[in-house]
């Protein structure tokens, strides 16, 4: 058998080589084709998503802003427990610290209404028209002077003394005239009877032969507006 050029000058040991060789580098370089399409590498290093490759998305969650200043709503409402209630309400004239109401809404969830301790402004009564006032004594409007409540024509102290009496006693007191003179000795009536609160019971009754000393006879007297009877024994 004569051999041609060819297989005289490969022969078949070295083509099979040669072919197994040429299968190999095509793998390897139909592969290097693949992956430069499928992703390039960016300046730091690391690979760019290519167009048509699955994309792998990281989420990440940050806190909500607060509100902006000037923009707050009026408390009570829901908490978002990423804020604290006082940068998701105005609090503005809250008698408690920041401390207090965030603990409130983080252990309710809800952020609390504004406390105030100021009370609510209230009018003062007006004054009775003059000559519609009615007669002391009676209760104390401490809105009102006694002496605006009362009429106290002819009262004998002044009006600061009445007023005065009227506020610290919350009574405004009855009508101070100049005091009676006492009766004649001898024509005092014997007791029991109604006090005179603008006399002593012992200037008013006869306690002739009353073992109790007068100061204690007229207190009875002004405690109870009675004034006791004559006691000997």
């Amino acid at each position: 058998m004569i051999k041609s050029r060819r297989q005289w000058m490969f022969p078949q040991r070295l083509r099979n080589v040669g072919t197994a060789a040429l299968v190999s580098g095509g793998v390897v370089l139909a592969g290097a084709l693949m992956g430069g399409c499928s992703s390039q590498s960016t300046p730091d290093g690391s690979a760019a998503q290519q167009p048509g490759s699955a994309a792998v998305v990281v989420a990440t969650s940050t806190a909500p802003k607060a509100p902006e200043a000037g923009k707050l709503p009026l408390p009570p409402g829901p908490s978002d427990l990423n804020l604290k209630c006082t940068n998701q309400y105005d609090y503005a004239g809250d008698v408690r610290d920041n401390a207090e109401i965030n603990g409130i809404g983080y252990t309710s969830h809800t952020c609390p209404p504004v406390k105030s301790s100021a009370p609510k402004e209230t009018k003062a009564p007006k004054a009775p028209k003059s000559g519609k006032l009615p007669l002391p004594p009676g209760p104390s409007d401490l809105n009102l002077r006694c002496t605006n409540q009362y009429d106290y024509a002819g009262d004998v102290r002044d009006n600061a003394e009445i007023n005065g009496i009227g506020y610290t006693s919350h009574t405004c007191p009855p009508v101070k005239k100049s005091a009676p003179k006492a009766p004649e000795d001898g024509a005092l009536p014997a007791p029991p009877g109604p006090s005179d609160l603008n006399l002593k019971c012992t200037n008013q009754y006869d306690y002739a032969g009353d073992v109790r000393d007068n100061a204690e006879i007229n207190g009875i007297g002004y405690t109870s507006h009675t004034c006791p009877p004559v006691k000997t024994s």
